[in-house]
């Protein structure tokens, strides 16, 4: 459905006219990182450690990164940071403007390209045309395998490119400190494939299966578990965009809640609207139990990690209570 695989890119695009954002060529101490979400955020904090100052724009449950509007205190964190965090593909475009008036240069790792991404790459600027003492501003892009839906973090490949680029920029940007992002990454990359090897195991159970999405959001996940998408493509798309859904959509949507090979029903913790709950009210008056998802980390005491082992425990207990190992087809 959303799913394209694509070539992982990493390009470097160096900007005419950026000052120094800080007058110390070597600088030392914490980092100053700044993401778009407590997502991007949260992974940043956890390889770079004692060695990164984190500020994550949106990072309230309630803000919704698609419509947010960056503020005067945004601009100062963006200037102030020497690696700014950006999901890209559209998700958190206002970061575009507030890269584009902030002075200085500073790295900016950026997920996933897509429609409403910003860069330099058309400027008459390359490589050549500067030396390494000038100015310059990096940009690394990270394709994805499902391309159309940039909720990239939830899946795990693409988090785990992310985390390799920013050991690598980390340590270019603090060398002294490599051998503690090393150790850091490497405890990221370890949990992140315990979480794979989760995954795996819900795919050999719900292979075959079905959900019903009232969201894209957590699409690539649901797929790499091996569901079948049963919501109708006008449905998921009005979601996205907004829009009313088509009448016919939840028509079809009545019907299919019938399949018995539709376990559950996933809906966005954070995205909702009389439509979607008449939906989802539906689907619990067949029987389906209905699933809440978010887009950011909703608990404060939680890193990337753990809201992703948490995603994972409601989807098999779920599913595992649903599908007994005897009972498999």
């Amino acid at each position: 459905m959303f799913r394209k695989v694509l070539a992982i890119s990493a390009a470097t695009f160096l900007v005419a006219g950026c000052t120094s954002a800080g007058e110390d060529a070597n600088p030392t101490g914490p980092i100053a990182v700044t993401a778009t979400t407590n997502v991007w955020g949260s992974i940043a904090e956890f390889i770079g450690g004692d060695m990164v100052e984190v500020t994550s724009i949106v990072d309230q449950p309630t803000i919704d990164p698609h419509s947010y509007e960056a503020s005067a205190r945004d601009l100062l964190a963006v200037q102030d940071s020497e690696l700014v965090l950006v999901n890209g593909g559209g998700y958190d475009s206002f970061m575009d403007g507030l890269v584009d008036q902030a002075e200085g240069s500073r790295v900016i790792l950026r997920a996933v390209e897509g429609e409403g991404d910003h860069d330099h790459s058309d400027e008459d600027h390359s490589e050549e045309d500067h030396s390494e003492d000038e100015h310059s501003e990096e940009e690394h892009d990270h394709g994805s395998h499902a391309e159309g839906n940039e909720h990239v973090w939830y899946d795990f490949h693409v988090v785990e490119e992310v985390a390799d680029q920013l050991l690598a920029s980390l340590t270019q940007l603090r060398p002294e400190s490599a051998g503690d992002f090393q150790s850091n990454h490497q405890v990221f990359v370890d949990e992140l494939e315990v979480l794979e090897l989760r995954l795996e195991a819900l795919r050999e159970r719900a292979l075959g299966f079905g959900v019903f999405s009232l969201t894209p959001l957590a699409s690539i996940m649901i797929e790499d578990a091996g569901f079948d998408e049963y919501a109708p493509s006008d449905l998921l798309e009005a979601v996205e965009e907004e829009r009313d859904i088509p009448p016919a959509a939840i028509a079809e949507a009545e019907e299919i809640f019938k399949n018995p090979d539709v376990l559950i029903v996933i809906t966005n913790d954070q995205v909702t609207d009389t439509q979607m709950q008449n939906i989802a009210d539906l689907a619990a008056s067949n029987g389906l139990p209905v699933v809440g998802l978010s887009e950011l980390i909703p608990n404060e005491d939680w890193d990337y990690l753990d809201w992703m082992a948490n995603n994972l425990d409601v989807l098999q207990s779920t599913v595992f209570e649903l599908i007994p190992e005897q009972n498999q087809n």
